[in-house]
């Protein structure tokens, strides 16, 4: 298995911690059949509010198929 780190910027949510266990859902393209589930854990967090908005700064890692 290969491990492999993602970063991300999404919505937040209070609840997630560096720790957290994270399920992805990883759309297909139409060619290439269904989206898939995969699980991943939260490595970093970083919680920002901006006008309002409540955001997140996300480093996963996981492992995923090639």
């Amino acid at each position: 298995r290969k491990t492999k780190s993602l970063s991300v910027k999404c919505l937040g949510v209070p609840d997630i911690i560096a720790g957290s266990g994270i399920a992805l859902v990883i759309p297909k393209l139409e060619n290439e059949g269904v989206a898939q589930s995969q699980y991943a854990y939260c490595t970093k967090v970083t919680h920002k509010i901006s006008n309002g908005e409540y955001t997140m700064d996300l480093t996963l890692e996981g492992a995923w198929k090639d």
